[in-house]
Parts: C-alpha cells; sequence; structure tokens
C-alpha cells in the first residue's frame, strides 16, 4: 500500500494514493501532479522537488515532481533526497513482487549490503541480514536507518548490523504469533521514531533511548492507517478509505494540542 507523505516549508502537503500521487495547499483542494505512479515512498530534495519511486511498474526507478515538470532521477540522486545513509553512503531499499534487497549508491554504481535476494527476517551484519516486505524507511541520523519490515521496525546501524526493535518477541504487539503490520515511518528532532499500524490501526511513537512505545492516536475504522510524516510539533497521517477498497485518500493533521484535523482528501 502507497505510504508516501511530504509536507514542506509552505505546509503544503504531497501525498500517494492508489490513483498517484497529489498536491493539497494549505485550505485548498488536493489535486492530483502525477496518475498512474504508484509509489510506495515519497521524499523533498534540496530544491523542493517531490521524489519517488516507480514502485509498481519499475521497482529501482525514481522520478522527481517540481515546478510542474515530471522527470526520471537516477537511483542516487533520489538517495539523497530520502537522506538515508548507511556508513556514510547513500542507501535504499530495493523492494520487488519476490525480494528485498538493501542497495547502497556510490554515485556510479548501486552495490547490494544486505537482503540477498530473498525474503524473510534474520538480524545481524548486513551481509547476512533478510528483510520482508518494507514499508517505509528514514534516516536515524546516525549514518545508519529505521526501516518497517515484515511488520516489524527494524534499525541499520552505522556499524551495519541489523537489529529488530518492535515486533513479535520485543514486546508489541502481545502476541508472540502475531505482527503488526508497520507502514509509514518517520522520526524527530528528538530520535523518536514514529509508525503507521495498519493491523491495529494505530499511530506508535517509538523511544529508542528509553525503549518505549506510546500510541499517539488510534485510527477510524473506516479509513486504513498507511503513512506518517512529521514536521516540526506537528504530525501529519495518510489513511484510505476502506470502502469501497481504498478509493479515496485523506490526510490529517494532528496538532501539539492533540486536536486533529482533516487537511486533504482525494476525490
Amino acid at each position: 500500500m502507497p505510504a508516501g507523505i511530504v509536507v514542506d516549508e509552505n505546509r503544503t502537503v504531497y501525498f500517494t494514493s492508489q490513483e498517484g500521487v497529489w498536491r493539497a495547499e494549505v485550505g485548498q483542494a488536493a489535486t492530483a501532479i502525477v496518475g498512474d505512479v504508484h509509489s510506495h515512498w515519497l521524499a523533498l530534495d534540496s530544491s523542493g522537488g517531490v521524489v519517488g519511486e516507480y514502485s509498481e511498474s519499475a521497482p529501482g526507478e525514481y522520478w522527481r515532481w517540481a515546478d510542474g515538470k515530471f522527470s526520471n532521477v537516477s537511483p542516487t540522486q533520489a538517495a539523497i533526497a530520502f537522506g538515508a545513509t548507511i556508513a556514510g553512503a547513500a542507501a535504499l531499499p530495493l523492494v520487488t513482487s519476490d525480494q528485498v534487497t538493501l542497495l547502497v549508491h556510490d554515485g556510479t554504481d548501486s552495490i547490494e549490503v544486505a537482503g540477498g535476494g530473498a525474503t524473510g527476517h534474520a538480524d545481524g551484519p548486513l551481509e547476512d541480514a533478510r528483510f520482508g516486505p518494507i514499508g517505509g524507511f528514514v534516516s536515524d541520523g546516525r549514518n545508519g536507518l529505521f526501516l518497517t519490515s515484515g511488520g516489524q521496525l527494524r534499525q541499520v546501524k552505522e556499524n551495519g548490523v541489523v537489529q529488530t526493535l518492535l515486533g513479535a518477541n520485543q514486546g508489541y504487539p502481545a502476541s508472540d504469533d502475531e505482527t503488526s503490520d508497520l507502514l509509514g515511518i518517520d522520526i524527530d528532532y528528538r530520535g523518536r521514531v514514529y509508525v503507521a499500524d495498519r493491523r491495529n490501526q494505530s499511530y506508535l511513537r517509538y523511544d529508542p533511548a528509553r525503549r518505549t512505545t506510546q500510541t499517539l492516536i488510534d485510527g477510524d475504522w473506516r479509513w486504513a492507517v498507511a503513512g506518517i510524516r512529521v514536521d516540526s510539533n506537528e504530525v501529519y497521517v495518510l489513511e484510505y478509505d476502506r470502502l469501497p477498497f481504498f478509493s479515496s485518500a485523506r490526510v490529517r493533521r494532528i496538532d501539539p494540542s492533540g486536536e486533529i484535523f482533516v487537511v486533504a482528501q482525494t476525490p
């Protein structure tokens, strides 16, 4: 399920849906900027352009939208926009129908560092690590990254060691044989990680320093949770209408006071 959502300095929201990518200025209706592009993730580059992946049609290939123009960009340019690194090298996951691989980009080539072309779950050194479907990823601010994988929150540290932080046997959820379906992910200036938990219909905040988890809000049963973005002290969440079958998307904003507002919705 597409989980891409970003917010620029003018509080304009860009988000994905099953039909394409949308833009919503403050107080304005959402308008489509790109149709028939199912991008699981979105990022803003240093010039304010929106960067995404051709998730369905061409995994591992990326596009950019800026000033009303749509163009292709290299994986290295995309990796820099997403800002995720491993030991200083720009990193991106590659997800296809039957494999999950973690790549780093050195400007001229893409180097596989984890995954081995097979899905699964294994922690430890990068060369031995395995990942399930990746819902989202974000820099951990320390030359590593956090990602949601196979229903679990995991961290790739700067030293290349993969560790599972949340999921079965990590204290959340309670049942050992049931993992949450974690999708979108972001991090705030204090290093706390925010994730969208689709199975449990909630949004979580995880503090790596304290190893504690807090539920921010519970979702609406009709709206499937997907993406999350932290902007200053505000949290934006992306959701899909289950009836009929994820045909509409909306974005809600959670203010520091706890008040919740719908700020964008597709027709």
